[in-house]
């Protein structure tokens, strides 16, 4: 607290005069694209200036999809491939690479929130605070660190705006799912206000074959996320989120073919964030500071066992960075600071994690705004400590691209970029037998090196008549890859693997049609999607749990005062489970209607129908663990 209160008192001491800058510029700028992307350069900037992949799922995608928490939001819209279990396990993955499940530092794609570390999994992420989601596609290990090797998932939460709005809303579902939830939001004077809080509980599920999949369920979910402001110059805001998830008696079912009826867990996540953004006059100058707390807590029962394992992580962090903003040049740096302390009740039973990093970005504006060079690099130290063992190391990640509009309508674009991933406190420092659950003994090893990747990537990309077109090729060279192998019989220990190779091809699609048949109709088709060429080591073996091909795609229809429907649809292709077991492709459909009742002056009533997995598919997320069937919700929402 400390630093943050001196960090602003310094910042408040920044000159407030610069020039301004070039306005007729920057509106043929907006003509071209007008997203605003925060998560690529750290700081707002148009998405026609990125020379990287960026899907944006904004507020309206997220309120007329099915999806509850950031897994389902992510399988529904960003066509990348998503790992879950039944319960809160779920790993994103863009580009060959995942998280990990509990989203800890030790994956290849990172998970943000509000540009800063989660410490937690995907489906502790509820969607009904959030703004918008932004994901690039492609390494980002210069703007955020260690874990950026398939891309970024940063979640951005709402702020209160002028508008003021309140809400209460019920929802009731299959499988006796039951939800209240409500909302404030809006802005007086120099304050501003984000509230949601919500409650629920769902019972077992069955799968798509019409099989009860016992222990699916869970007692209560709650979840509450504040985002406060307070603007006491302009341009200078002091910002306060809290946000709570806390899940009771969540089952741990196992696989369908041996379904445990009684274990269980108990899930909670707890962050706090501090924020101080500001500016001169003229927005020449920007900068930032945050300080944020996340407590992540894990304990399993093992009913019959009458035994519990006791996982918690606490996390620390600090983030501090400068912008010069002017027409033809952009440039950020700063300092981004993070110290995790891992306490479990198996070895290793505590660790520490600390991970202190510079970075510098750069933009290049050239031509009229036709062509934009971007570049910069990220120096990291790294500390992982557990008893009297340490295992340190620093890296050093460079990025630079290019992209340049031909005509107004067709950019160009190429990048090239490094990443890593350290080991985890796990793989370095195991010591445990797991033959009560047929897995054998694990042993750590100390002397595990980062995993390493060099990505190259070139794009086009298309603006005309309200169409957006993205097409990417991607290859990235990645060495080091930690995997577990066999020692001796049942004796697994931790090891750097050869080198892996992963191809592909990206398409995004997406259009408003307007006033269809002159009438107040709305139409957007959309789709994301990524084909895998090649991902595979360096003896021909394909990666396991990595699917050839996803697909996002859906029809989204708004208008007749009030009206709005999004039908989606999810592939995904064919995997390899383990070993020489491969998992059959699937395709699951999602339905959602809803229509608004304006009552004048008392408010309005919105009625919304939800049916997920429509077909009734039968299908694996992760082989052996069967995920619903179809269901169907009704919610009512007023709106004061």
């Amino acid at each position: 607290m400390k630093r943050f209160i001196v960090l602003v008192i310094v910042l408040l001491l920044i000159p407030v005069g610069g020039y301004s800058l070039d306005t007729e510029k920057e509106k043929k700028k907006e003509t071209k694209m007008d997203d605003i992307v925060v998560s690529a350069g750290r700081i707002d900037e148009s998405k026609k200036d990125l020379t990287t992949d960026v899907i944006i799922i904004d507020k309206n995608d997220i309120e007329n999809s099915t999806a509850n928490d950031l897994a389902d939001l992510l399988f529904q819209k960003a066509g990348i491939y998503v790992k879950k279990y039944p319960g809160t396990l779920s790993s994103p993955g863009i580009r060959g690479f995942k998280t990990d499940d509990h989203g800890h530092d030790n994956g290849e794609v990172l998970i943000l929130i509000d540009g800063r570390r989660t410490g937690t999994g995907s489906a502790k992420i509820m969607t009904k605070n959030v703004e918008r989601v932004e994901i690039i596609k492609g390494s980002a290990a210069i703007q955020y660190g260690a874990s950026a090797i398939g891309g970024v998932i940063n979640v951005i939460t709402k702020r209160g705006k002028d508008k003021k709005e309140l809400n209460f809303e019920t929802k009731y579902g299959s499988y006796d799912f039951r939800e209240i939830s409500g909302s404030l939001s809006g802005k007086i004077g120099k304050f501003d206000l984000s509230f949601q809080a919500s409650e629920s509980k769902e019972n077992s599920y069955k799968t798509g074959a019409h099989e009860k999949y016992e222990n699916t369920g869970y007692d209560s979910l709650t979840n509450f996320s504040l985002n406060a402001g307070f603007e006491f110059i302009k341009g200078h805001r002091l910002g306060v989120i809290v946000s709570q998830f806390d899940q009771d008696k969540v089952g741990t079912p196992n696989k369908l073919s041996s379904n445990d009826p009684n274990d269980y867990k108990d899930v909670s996540n707890m962050s706090y964030d501090l924020s101080y953004e500001g500016q001169n006059s003229s927005g020449s100058l920007l900068w930032k500071i945050k300080e944020f707390k996340v407590i992540d807590k894990n304990n399993t029962y093992r009913v019959p066992a009458n035994s519990v394992t006791i996982t918690e992580t606490d996390l620390i962090g600090s983030q501090g960075q400068f912008s010069y903003v002017s027409d033809d040049i952009v440039l950020t740096t700063g300092i981004d600071y993070q110290k995790y302390e891992n306490t479990n009740s198996s070895n290793p039973k505590y660790y520490e994690y600390e991970d202190t990093a510079i970075f510098m970005l750069g933009k290049l504006f050239m031509f009229d705004h036709d062509l934009v060079i971007n570049g910069g690099f990220r120096y990291d130290e790294h500390t992982l400590t557990y008893e009297n063992q340490k295992n340190e190391n620093e890296n050093f990640c460079p990025s630079i691209g290019m992209g340049y509009f031909v005509t107004d309508v067709i950019k160009l674009r190429t990048n090239y970029s490094e990443a890593y991933s350290v080991p985890s406190g796990f793989q370095l420092f195991v010591d445990n037998d797991y033959s009560a659950f047929g897995w054998g003994t694990y042993l750590g090893n100390p002397n595990l090196k980062p995993e390493s990747s060099k990505t190259y990537e070139g794009g086009i990309d298309l603006y005309f008549n309200e169409n957006n077109i993205s097409i990417t090729y991607f290859r990235t060279n990645f060495k080091d890859k930690i995997i577990s192998y066999e020692e001796t019989t049942d004796n697994h220990r931790y090891k750097n693997s050869d080198r892996v190779k992963i191809e592909g091809i990206e398409l995004s699609y997406s259009k408003r049609y307007e006033n269809l048949f002159n009438q107040d109709l709305s139409v957007k088709p959309y789709f994301n999607g990524t084909l895998l060429t090649k991902y595979e080591d360096q003896e021909g073996n394909k990666l396991s749990q990595t699917a050839d091909q996803t697909y996002s795609m859906g029809l989204m229809v708004s208008g007749f005062d009030g009206f709005n429907s999004d039908l989606n649809l999810h592939y995904t292709g064919r995997q390899e489970a383990y070993g020489s077991v491969k998992q059959k492709p699937y395709t699951v459909m999602n339905l959602s209607v809803s229509k608004r009742f304006m009552l004048n002056k008392a408010g309005g009533l919105t009625v919304k129908g939800e049916v997920k997995n429509i077909s009734d598919a039968d299908y694996d997320s992760v082989y052996g663990y069967p995920m619903s069937g179809r269901t169907i919700y009704m919610s009512l929402r007023y709106d004061f």
